[in-house]
């Protein structure tokens, strides 16, 4: 599995509006669907992970059996990468980043991946614009209204992504996201199922990831 970051970036204001984007027809994995920012973990990121403060991982990954520290400051710092390639957005080290959940691919999906999901509040003055190369289309929409195109077959998204919306969903504001970031729990998520059958969350998990 390769370990993969990916950003849910909010905007202030009510109600909660994150930012989306479609994935290039070319893409290898989920293509043409409707994600948030994100991607795999690079030589660039192992690199550039020295800066990224240790007390701030042992906090921020506040899990069962959380990834070595190496590996958390890779994926803070693909993070702030890939929110920068894809949506334009910079993030600096002092900008709150809060991780929110962590999935991995079902099984019987291929290639799978270990992704961790984080939240974030786009910095005062920047803008949200799609790379127009692996994204496009960028938006900016309320996750209730995310699941209502999909449910028109408007607006196509993957599982883990409508789980998040659905969860997002409870939120009035980027405010309230990032104080339930900072205290929820963090469970691994490994859902069953098959494309064709449909997915589900392991007993347990349904309500409490």
């Amino acid at each position: 599995m390769r370990p993969a970051s990916t950003v849910i970036l909010a905007r202030a204001g009510e109600p909660l509006e994150v930012f989306m984007l479609r994935r290039s027809a070319r893409s290898a994995f989920a293509p043409n669907v409707y994600v948030f920012p994100g991607g795999t973990v690079d030589e660039r990121d192992r690199a550039t992970s020295d800066g990224v403060d240790r007390e701030l991982l042992r906090r921020m990954f506040r899990m069962e059996t959380p990834p070595p520290p190496a590996l958390q400051a890779s994926l803070v710092a693909a993070a702030r990468r890939e929110l920068h390639e894809e949506a334009g957005v910079l993030l600096d080290a002092s900008w709150p980043l809060e991780l929110f959940s962590h999935w991995i691919t079902p099984l019987s999906i291929a290639p799978r991946y270990d992704v961790y999901f984080f939240v974030t509040r786009i910095p005062e003055g920047q803008e949200a614009v799609a790379d127009a190369n692996e994204t496009h289309d960028g938006i900016w929409i309320a996750p209730r209204d995310a699941l209502a195109r999909d449910e028109a077959s408007g607006f196509s998204i993957i599982y883990p992504t409508r789980k998040h919306l659905e969860r997002l969903a409870r939120f009035r504001n980027a405010d309230e996201m990032l104080a339930a970031a900072r205290s929820k729990p963090i469970r691994t998520v490994l859902a069953h199922g098959s494309e064709r059958e449909g997915f589900a969350l392991p007993a347990g998990l349904e309500d409490a990831w």
